[in-house]
């Protein structure tokens, strides 16, 4: 599969993404050369298909694909009703109504389904709109378990604590009420 820069989407601290060339509505993201970054997205996957088919605010993994620029992980595409990828919520969170209630439901789906974050910041979640006005917002990047020893992944007090401590650090960012987290 060969990627150009007109292909090119965006890209993060680890991973540059690139949307697919023959297909609108998938992405591929390649690792930045660091070997420790690979291993990350390597322990996101694991994760990604543990808790795929539970968890409907997940970009979806599809496996892995050969590019001129490497080794490239599937992914859904998120994008809005007319066919534009989804912004981050780090850009338009203050044009949203009903933010705080839509953030709580995805504690609420997360802890339910026993599922960790790891890395839970605006710039990792994007908010697909809807034509009627509506959105939903989809973790496309730092799912899982990135703790040494693994406790979050066994013990629901352990996982609840994690997932208190980086929603609150979310609700902070975005300054929206926290009393879901009590």
């Amino acid at each position: 599969m060969e990627l150009l820069n007109e292909h090119y989407l965006g890209q993060g601290r680890q991973k540059v993404v690139y949307r697919h060339p023959c297909d609108p509505n998938l992405c591929i993201k390649i690792p930045k050369a660091k070997p420790r970054l690979l291993k990350s997205l390597k322990r996101e996957i694991k994760y990604l298909k543990r808790h795929q088919q539970k968890l409907q605010f997940l970009s979806n993994y599809l496996g892995e694909i050969e590019t001129n620029l490497g080794k490239g992980y599937l992914f859904s595409l998120i994008c809005d009703h007319d066919g534009a990828v989804s912004k981050p919520l780090e850009s338009i969170y203050s044009e949203l109504d009903g933010l705080g209630e839509k953030v709580a439901s995805m504690y609420q789906s997360l802890l339910k389904n026993k599922s960790a974050v790891s890395e839970l910041e605006p710039c990792n979640i994007l908010v697909k709109r809807w034509e009627n006005g509506d959105y939903e917002l989809y973790i496309i990047d730092g799912f899982g378990n990135s703790d040494f020893i693994k406790v979050c992944d066994f013990s629901r007090i352990f996982l609840k604590n994690k997932l208190t401590r980086k929603f609150r650090g979310l609700c902070e960012l975005l300054d929206l009420p926290q009393s879901f987290l009590d």
